[in-house]
C-alpha cells in the first residue's frame, strides 16, 4: 500500500501504522489512497486528478469566457480528459455548447471590449505637458514670468 521509498523514509514501525489508519478509510470502505506533497501535505489521490482537470480547463478557458469561475461549476469535470503535460485533450467546444446556449453572457464575444476609464484624467490636448513649478522655483519668479505661466496654462498649453 505505502511505496518503498516512503516506506524506508518512514521505517516498518511508522509505515505500519500509516496503512492501518488508511486501511479501509477510503470510499465505500476501500483503502484510501494518498499523494504526499514535498512539504508534508496530502491529498487523497482522487483529488490530485481533480485539481489536474480543473488546472487545465481554467488554462483551456483563459480567453474565451469572462470569469472561468462562473463556468467551472457548470462543467462536468469527469469529461474533461488531460494529456500527459497537463493540456487539455478534450474538445472544448463540444464541451462548452450547451453552456454557450444557456448562457452566452458568460463568454467573451470576438470583438474588443472597450478599456474602462472610470476616474482617468485625459492627457492635456496638444500632446505638449504644461510646465509644473516647485514651491521653490514659484519663489523664484519675477510677476511678470508668473503672470506668463498664468496665461499658458488658462489656454489649456
Amino acid at each position: 500500500m505505502i511505496a518503498e521509498p516512503i516506506r524506508a523514509l518512514l521505517g516498518e514501525d511508522l509505515a505500519g501504522r500509516v496503512e492501518e489508519v488508511l486501511r479501509g478509510a477510503g470510499p465505500e470502505g476501500g483503502d484510501l489512497d494518498l499523494v504526499a506533497g514535498n512539504d508534508g501535505s496530502y491529498l487523497p489521490a482522487g483529488e490530485v486528478e481533480r485539481r489536474l482537470r480543473t488546472a487545465a480547463l481554467r488554462a483551456g478557458l483563459a480567453g474565451l469566457v469572462h470569469d472561468p469561475d462562473d463556468i467551472l461549476p457548470l462543467v462536468d469535470l469527469d469529461a474533461v480528459e488531460t494529456d500527459g503535460s497537463g493540456g487539455l485533450r478534450t474538445d472544448l467546444e463540444a464541451l462548452l455548447a450547451p453552456i454557450r446556449t444557456a448562457k452566452p453572457y458568460l463568454f467573451r464575444t470576438g470583438e474588443a471590449e472597450p478599456p474602462v476609464l472610470a476616474g482617468a484624467v485625459p492627457a492635456p490636448p496638444g500632446g505638449t505637458p504644461r510646465r509644473s513649478y516647485t514651491m521653490e522655483e514659484l519663489g523664484r519668479l519675477t510677476m511678470e514670468e508668473y503672470r506668463e505661466a498664468r496665461r499658458i496654462g488658462a489656454q489649456g498649453g
